[in-house]
């Protein structure tokens, strides 16, 4: 059964509208026709089961019929945020791709001392590739994805009790730690993370934490801390 995104407000009561591009991927990709079923996600973890009634090209809606809702059971119950450093070329594309089939429920860009930023790089974008993850993996539930921020305005925010900072020369590894249901996991640019940086992070209640024996790209780096934190909290 396909699956399409639909924001909440385009869901009242027992009639749901495909719109923009899900729309044009559906009729004329896709070619679907009344009567057919289909599954939708609103991005705030629920799913909904449904029939196409009409397709209305000129409006560019396709009206379907809510049959079904549900909340999704492959959503996460644990609250995985990711700060990671902006990344040059697709890297940051990847890191939020792949953070949303792994389950993360927030993405925030920083920009650190080592950034190196793509212009064409912005939330906007990210959330078309977020919403395309959403869909493939089968969560209903779309990561928050924030504007970058520097790393200086970022740590004074308000931040989960459980902080946790992406270090080669950290003594502990994810196994060694104390991790709650909510929390944040920093992941550095590729040029790593200031001396400055980190001690500023662990001044501010970040515990470093190291990835293994090797020093992996900021994009691998990320991806491999999530799936570390998803697996110790039974998320995997």
């Amino acid at each position: 059964m396909r699956t399409f995104y639909v924001p909440p407000e385009n869901i009242i009561g027992d009639e749901a509208l495909v719109t923009e591009s899900e729309f044009y991927h559906a009729v004329r990709v896709l070619r679907m026709k009344a009567g057919e079923k289909l599954r939708l996600v609103d991005g705030r973890g629920f799913e909904y089961i449904g029939i196409i009634r009409e397709i209305v090209k000129g409006e560019r809606e396709l009206k379907v019929e809510v049959l079904e809702k549900r909340s999704c059971a492959r959503d996460p119950e644990v609250k995985i945020a990711l700060a990671q450093a902006l990344l040059k070329g697709e890297r940051m594309d990847y890191v939020v791709e792949k953070a949303t089939e792994l389950g993360v429920s927030l993405i925030i860009p920083l920009i650190t001392e080592r950034t190196v930023r793509r212009p064409e790089s912005s939330p906007e974008r990210w959330k078309r590739i977020a919403i395309s993850a959403m869909k493939q993996c089968g969560r209903a539930t779309l990561p928050e994805i924030r504007e970058p921020v520097k790393i200086g305005e970022f740590v004074i925010g308000e931040l989960p009790e459980s902080k946790f900072v992406a270090w080669p020369s950290a003594e502990k590894s994810v196994r060694d730690l104390e991790v709650g249901r909510e929390m944040v996991v920093l992941v550095g640019p590729e040029g790593g993370l200031t001396e400055r940086e980190i001690t500023m992070l662990c001044d501010r209640g970040f515990v470093p934490f190291r990835l293994g024996k090797r020093i992996l790209r900021g994009d691998t780096a990320g991806i491999a801390s999530l799936a570390l934190f998803a697996e110790k909290k039974g998320e995997l």
